[in-house]
């Protein structure tokens, strides 16, 4: 019977101390079996992303030796960044990747949260496919309020955990746990407009929309894609505007659909799109595009490079980037 491998995306409230960031590497690194196969720190949000993939006695193993390491060097109540944050592990999910199902995921998901509290105290909520209730499908939904807002809200029947007891860390804050399908996590870099145009244009984009007001009444107009997050926030440390977004599925609304339309919006009001990043990794197929299905491989993600300005913001390595490259 073959082993299921599943890749795992932590997202850790570090992202200035660059020591931490390097001990956690090097802690998941240690676990023999454990593939860490990309991390993504950024200075701005205070927080780091780590790609990991393994099987789930590996995956285990792992977040046993790291989280003694979060717990020892991450205080949430001087954790200061751009990013929403509601712990100092703050989202967790698992995804099936060879051989592993939607259940085998959320099976796991469900162990790591338990894990979370019977070994460290820290309690979860369960998002995603694991979700408990479907207001708790959505991540954003699980960190309303933040970090900031987690200690009245643990005491009221809407914010009780899914795993553990309705304890306050003020030190560690609440881990968001759950199972899904590949996300990708994309950011836009735009200039020639203000942070509230900004905004609008993220308003526009996302599934949700925007408020408008209509007879003396708030609506909700729905966004363009109808599979994607996005807000705005300025990045002081690179003095940078961006549109930042979760591409829930990338086969309906693509990077190239996406980035396009931005380009449209952020033109009409004098500005421009400057280049784009992928946070983590992405799977091979959302590079790929039926204008360029004749072109060997490499080419075809060469185009989709320089189409979408993946090389103008960081260094876009393939072998690091692309999941079926790396792996």
């Amino acid at each position: 019977m073959a082993t299921a491998i599943f890749e795992s995306v932590p997202n850790f409230s570090i992202g200035k101390d660059i020591e931490t960031v390097k001990l956690v590497a090097n802690t998941f690194q240690s676990i023999e079996g454990l593939q860490l196969l990309h991390v993504d720190t950024d200075k701005d949000a205070n927080r780091t992303v780590y790609t990991l993939l393994g099987e789930k006695k590996e995956l285990l193993q792992g977040f046993k030796e790291v989280m003694p390491v979060i717990m020892e060097k991450v205080n949430m109540q001087q954790h200061q960044g751009v990013h929403p944050r509601i712990g100092a592990c703050d989202v967790c999910p698992f995804i099936p990747f060879k051989e592993a199902t939607k259940q085998d995921a959320i099976a796991l998901s469900k162990e790591v949260a338990q894990l979370f509290w019977d070994k460290f105290k820290i309690p979860s909520y369960l998002y995603g496919w694991s979700a408990q209730t479907k207001h708790r499908i959505s991540i954003a939904n699980c960190r309303y309020g933040e970090y900031e807002g987690l200690q009245d809200k643990l005491v009221t029947p809407e914010g009780k955990p899914d795993v553990g007891d309705a304890v306050f860390s003020s030190k560690y804050g609440l881990s968001i746990i759950g199972a899904r399908d590949f996300l990708i996590a994309y950011n836009i870099n735009i200039e020639g407009v203000n942070a509230k145009t900004a905004r609008l244009i993220a308003g526009r984009l996302r599934a949700s929309g925007i408020l408008i007001k209509e007879n003396g009444e708030y609506i909700r107009n729905p966004g363009r894609f109808g599979f994607l997050q996005a807000r705005a926030w300025f990045l002081e440390e690179r003095k940078q505007m961006q549109i930042t977004t979760n591409v829930l599925d990338y086969k309906e609304n693509s990077l190239f659909s996406i980035y396009r339309a931005c380009q449209h919006e952020i033109g009409t009001y004098g500005g421009k799109v400057t280049s784009s990043h992928v946070v983590g990794m992405l799977p091979l197929a959302a590079l790929q595009q039926k204008e360029t299905s004749s072109l060997p491989i490499e080419e075809q993600v060469k185009h989709a490079i320089t189409e979408l300005g993946l090389d103008l913001y960081d260094r876009f390595v393939p072998s690091l980037k692309i999941l079926e490259f790396a792996t």
